[in-house]
């Protein structure tokens, strides 16, 4: 394997598709899907084996600025899934994202970007 380009975060998210197409495939039984998830694997080995090291690496950068939005949300989504502790509001005036202890009861929030208070449930 020296000299190929091996696992970059493309690969990494490719193989996820792939796993997801895999799972639909299986429940579906759809030749088309059994085809695209081929193709898709072809891909991901074409990727992992190749030598051109330097165009797989500015394909991986172009991924990574494309799809930086979706997984920012994904590990956002995730880590208010872990935190049990507290809620999540937006401010109504100026759409700041503010976090406020959960079971207070009915409380008053003050943003502390544009000072404006508005009551929520907790």
């Amino acid at each position: 394997m020296s000299g190929r380009c091996g696992i970059d975060e493309l690969n990494i998210f490719i193989a996820v598709v792939l796993i997801i197409l895999s799972g639909a495939s299986y429940f579906t039984q759809n030749a088309i899907l059994y085809a695209v998830e081929f193709l898709i694997l072809l891909l991901l080995l074409f990727r992992m084996l190749s030598k051109n090291i330097e165009r797989r690496a500015t394909e991986n950068r172009a991924s990574i600025k494309l799809l930086s939005p979706l997984t920012k949300s994904i590990r956002r989504w995730m880590h208010r899934i872990k935190d049990r502790e507290n809620r999540y509001y937006r401010c109504p005036r100026c759409y700041a994202r503010l976090r406020v202890p959960r079971y207070r009861g009915e409380i008053t929030i003050t943003c502390p970007v544009c000072n404006h208070n508005f009551d929520k449930m907790t």
